[in-house]
C-alpha cells in the first residue's frame, strides 16, 4: 500500500469513527476567523493529580477540524464556553484538547 493510499484510508476511517461516536458539537473560530462547527467526543470528567482535584473537561476530535486551535483558543460545547489549555495531536489524525471553563 502506498503512503497516499494509507493516508486516504486513515482519513476515511477517522471520519467514520467520529461520525459514529461523537456525543457533542463544538463551535469555534478557524485560523481565518471564520466560525466553524465540528463533531467531538466530549468528556466533562473529574481529575486529580494527588494534591488537587478539579473538573478536567476534554474533547477528542479530528485534527483536521482544529488546525488553527492553540492554547487559549475558545470553544463552545453544549452552551458552555471553554478555553483550550492543552491541544495534543496524536499523529494519527486525532487530537485531544484539554479545556477549562471560560
Amino acid at each position: 500500500m502506498t503512503t497516499a493510499a494509507f493516508a486516504a484510508l486513515e482519513t476515511r476511517l477517522n471520519a467514520a469513527a467520529i461520525a459514529h461516536t461523537a456525543n457533542a458539537v463544538a463551535t469555534g473560530v478557524d485560523a481565518y476567523g471564520q466560525p466553524v462547527e465540528f463533531d467531538v467526543i466530549f468528556d466533562d470528567g473529574f481529575a486529580s493529580d494527588g494534591l488537587m482535584s478539579d473538573t478536567a473537561p476534554r474533547v477528542q476530535c479530528l485534527s483536521a477540524n482544529v488546525v488553527g486551535v492553540d492554547w487559549g483558543s475558545g470553544l463552545e460545547i453544549r452552551g458552555t464556553r471553554y478555553t483550550v489549555t492543552s491541544p495534543q495531536p496524536d499523529g494519527t489524525g486525532w487530537s485531544s484538547l484539554t479545556l477549562r471553563r471560560a
